[in-house]
């Protein structure tokens, strides 16, 4: 394929260098020749041939409509392409119209080359297209060979529209073979819907109303497929007038019908993702400042004159405020480490119906929270309920089932909420009912979509960055489980979810059931030193490890820790932080290791790049945990190291 030869229409010098860059870069071979005025324009299409016409729309006293006037009235087979940086989606349709075949603007030049390729391609087509069609009226014996070898499908019929002849890439579009289309007219192969309007466009051309006409349709082909075609028709008359037969140049575009189709769901997908993505923005935005102006706020009106009972009060709120946040928070990273595959599932066996009753205070105060107290709260269990026992993940099954008491409270206003389960064969199957705002059967597809609720006006009314139910399908599915629902709009919800029905190991069953395995908190006897600089972190860890009635020592920094460890060697495991003054935690668990090789330490990391965690790793760590801690995740690691 020879070198294409382009001419570039444009005002500015480096925009025009700026076109030639992007094609060469994206394997485009050309020559090209650089306008920037009407006159220069006129004289480079009547000196040189060229293959295509690269204009921008904005030029001092002329403008890429006038660019395109030129060049079709010097060659209106010769594609142009609009490349500008302000032209607005009314000036591109309306350029589209008048013949404009693609415009890009000049801050994305991604697609110029495959659009340069694409329209050389459909120019040569249709150039073909026009060879053929004018061969063919002018004589019949010079388009017999020409029709045969045409790219594209040829049909001569009679005036009723029986075929007397076909070439070869007809027969292959249609499926037919050339004898048995010549039993048949081309009335045979349309769709239904199709046939009143195609005698209607044959009368008119008949007639003489219009010489030729272009007709996009649907054909059934031999195999019964459906295919969107277009045809190209006209009549051959003789030196009186009077129609012979009728010309047809048939195209398969089912593909670029598929295509267009595809570009046009993605396009109303990108922009429903940008509307989205905004909503969210808007959304996370003020969910987050809502609690922080709480804390902030009252945090700054806490003083050494401040009465007693208010500074009581005001603590309270900072305390709701901050649980408020740590919620938001912990929802994003929770739908995150499942998407990531960071997530993980220790399992445990639990009677079933001892957690669900433990719900209650939860649901008390959610009721509180969202000033629903009025809600009747029902529980439901089979007969035998004292009896099942369930092997899964505790916190992550009592995450599932909050949640969805979360939001049943949240879009319940009068009525009730009732939870419970029952054992189906294999599995148990849970659920949580209410006689809320209902969902309607549009807005089914959307309910376990991220940062979605029923609609933007819900989203203002509710509250929440609508990540609730998404959190709750993913984390059924981490623990193999399946999640579906029943609804009517104004009259309520069921949330169901199902699990595998699955028990501990036998050993395990028997320890239980002879009552050899005695009840007890999972760090008693255990001492963990805590080695983090910030004070407020260390309480934390250490509040929470004391619940588990575990022994702390506190190390301010790396080198206090290695000293603390060699004072304690009854030290069962090390919660390091990393970043820290004096000797970071990287260095002092290096040390510490070469001191006690076995040692479980469990780096601290506010990081939660992969490549901080594969660091961690390298270095020495037994495991990590990412802040903020959750207190089910921090158990979960020290079960696994300690056992």
């Amino acid at each position: 394929m020879q070198d294409l030869k382009i001419l570039i229409v444009d005002d500015v010098p480096d925009d025009a260098e700026l076109v030639a860059v992007q094609l060469k870069q994206q394997g485009i071979k050309f020559s090209w020749k650089y306008v920037n005025n009407a006159q220069k324009l006129k004289n480079a299409l009547t000196d040189d041939v060229w293959d295509i016409v690269i204009t921008d729309y904005s030029m001092p006293g002329f403008d890429g409509i006038e660019a395109l006037r030129m060049v079709n009235k010097y060659d209106d087979d010769l594609p142009v392409i609009m490349v500008s940086g302000t032209i607005g989606e009314d000036v591109a349709v309306e350029a589209m119209k008048k013949g404009v075949h693609d415009y890009l603007m000049k801050n994305n030049l991604l697609r110029l080359g495959p659009a340069v390729s694409r329209e050389i391609k459909d120019a040569e087509t249709r150039r073909q297209h026009k060879i053929a069609s004018e061969a063919l009226v002018q004589s019949e014996e010079k388009y017999r060979l020409l029709v045969e070898n045409a790219p594209v499908g040829v049909s001569i019929s009679t005036l009723d529209g029986k075929f007397q002849n076909v070439n070869k890439v007809y027969c292959n579009i249609i499926g037919y073979s050339k004898n048995e289309l010549l039993n048949m007219s081309f009335m045979d192969l349309e769709v239904n819907s199709f046939k009143e309007k195609t005698v209607k466009i044959v009368d008119e051309i008949l007639d003489g109303k219009i010489e030729k006409t272009r007709i996009e349709k649907q054909y059934i082909r031999k195999d019964g497929e459906i295919i969107d075609v277009v045809i190209h028709a006209t009549v051959k008359r003789d030196e009186k007038g009077n129609a012979e037969y009728l010309i047809g140049i048939l195209e398969d575009v089912t593909e670029q019908k598929k295509n267009e189709k595809d570009l046009i769901i993605a396009k109303e997908k990108a922009e429903e993702s940008d509307r989205l993505k905004s909503a969210f923005l808007s959304t996370i935005s003020h969910e987050l400042r809502t609690p922080l102006n709480a804390i902030l706020g009252f945090s700054e009106l806490i003083d050494e004159n401040l009465p007693k009972d208010e500074i009581v009060d005001f603590v309270k709120l900072i305390n709701k405020s901050g649980y408020i946040l740590f919620e938001i928070i912990e929802d994003i990273l929770d739908v995150t480490d499942i998407e990531s595959g960071k997530s993980r599932v220790t399992k445990e066996e639990f009677n079933i119906d001892s957690v669900l009753q433990e719900l209650y205070p939860e649901i008390e105060s959610i009721q509180e929270k969202e000033k629903k107290q009025h809600l009747e709260i029902k529980y439901h269990s089979p007969a035998d309920s004292d009896e099942i026992t369930f092997f899964t993940n505790k916190s992550k099954f009592n995450k599932i089932l909050i949640l969805l008491l979360k939001n049943a409270i949240k879009f319940t206003h009068e009525g009730y909420i009732e939870y419970g389960f029952k054992p189906e064969q294999d599995e148990i199957v849970f659920y949580v009912k209410d006689t809320g705002i209902g969902i309607s059967e549009d807005e089914r597809d959307i309910v376990f979509e991220k940062f979605r609720q029923i609609d933007d006006s819900h989203t203002r009314k509710y509250g929440g960055v609508g990540l609730g139910l998404t959190l709750v399908k993913k984390l059924i599915e981490l623990l193999d489980g399946r999640i579906w629902f029943d609804s009517e709009l104004g009259k309520g919800s069921v949330f169901y979810f199902s699990l595998p029905y699955s028990k501990q190991e036998e050993e395990l069953a028997v320890e239980k059931k002879t009552g050899e395995k005695k009840e007890k908190k999972l760090l008693s006897d255990k001492t963990i030193l805590i080695v983090e600089d910030e004070i407020s972190n260390y309480l934390l860890l250490d509040k929470l490890l004391k619940l588990e009635n575990a022994d702390t020592i506190w190390a301010k920094n790396g080198e206090e820790s290695i000293e603390k460890f060699k004072e304690n060697r009854n030290i069962d495991l090390i919660l390091m932080d990393l970043k820290m003054p004096v000797m970071d935690g990287y260095e002092a668990t290096r040390q510490i290791k070469q001191l006690s090789e076995n040692l479980p330490i469990i780096a601290l990391t506010a990081y939660t790049e992969s490549e901080s965690i594969k660091k961690a790793k390298s270095k020495g760590f037994d495991d990590y945990l990412e802040k903020p801690i959750k207190r089910a995740d921090l158990f979960e690691r020290i079960g696994e190291l300690i056992k």
